[in-house]
């Protein structure tokens, strides 16, 4: 990967979320958290770019993303009733509803919201610029949501400015905050170590796309691997880690684009 721009960091959270799994039909799983393309969207959206207009200048030879789990949540299945339409006459709700199966993202009980922590990082620090400036004046053009539009969000700057970012090589033992592209993983690299405070780790894994094409074409897909209780990964990696600085937090992150391979082309 190429030397980082400034990165910037946001926060995004609502009452619920879903993100639709694209292998998905009958029933509509969801992802724990955003993929890439998710958040390229959000960020397209606060900017003010027009729908499928930014896949080539977000693509992953050009800017870096990275996402954290921040809230513990829970996932619930609720039956959605749908218009039945398989003609644009139908829209007129007389071929009656259809019921659809929806899993959603939830609070954990005694939480109140869900919340997710969005590193990004571009080549061009025009752009940077700008969506700091969006950020800090809260002056979105596009409504932010998560996933879906009846999950209305809200977004919060944590770090326009003033981050460190170090470069950690690979190979070395990092525990990690955000989850981790499969691909970068070394063979036997995930280090299962029961945390001092005795929290039970569950480790999951999630296939998701990472970009798009032009046209909307679906681009790479990858595995992630998370721990659901929001404890770091404890891994040695094929590529580097960063560590972050800003404010009085550190921590360890790993983009989503590390593994992928053949650009955008």
């Amino acid at each position: 990967m190429d030397r980082l721009n400034n990165l910037i960091i946001f926060d995004i959270f609502g009452p619920m979320a879903h993100f639709r799994k694209y292998y998905t039909n009958s029933s509509s799983l969801s992802y724990t958290f955003p993929p890439r393309t998710v958040v390229t969207g959000i960020i397209a959206g606060l900017l003010g770019w027009e729908r499928d207009s930014y896949y080539e200048i977000l693509s992953p030879d050009l800017c870096h993303v990275a996402v954290k789990i921040i809230s513990p949540f829970r996932k619930v299945f609720q039956t959605v009733n749908y218009l039945f339409v398989k003609e644009v006459s139908d829209f007129n709700g007389f071929a009656g509803r259809t019921m659809v199966p929806m899993e959603f993202v939830l609070p954990a009980l005694g939480e109140k919201e869900v919340r997710y922590r969005i590193y990004f990082s571009h080549r061009d620090e025009k752009i940077l610029a700008e969506l700091a400036e969006v950020l800090n004046r809260r002056a979105y053009q596009y409504p932010p949501y998560l996933g879906i539009s009846e999950c209305i969000a809200s977004v919060e700057p944590v770090a326009t400015a003033n981050v460190s970012v170090a470069e950690i090589p690979a190979g070395e033992t990092v525990d990690v905050c955000t989850p981790v592209n499969c691909q970068i993983i070394q063979d036997g690299g995930i280090i299962f170590e029961i945390p001092e405070k005795e929290i039970t780790l569950q480790y999951l894994k999630e296939r998701m796309p990472l970009f798009f094409r032009p046209g909307r074409i679906p681009g790479g897909i990858a595995d992630f691997v998370l721990e659901k209780n929001l404890q770091n990964l404890r891994l040695k990696l094929k590529a580097p880690a960063w560590k972050v600085r800003y404010g009085s937090h550190e921590e360890v992150i790993a983009f989503m684009e590390e593994g992928h391979v053949g650009g955008n082309q």
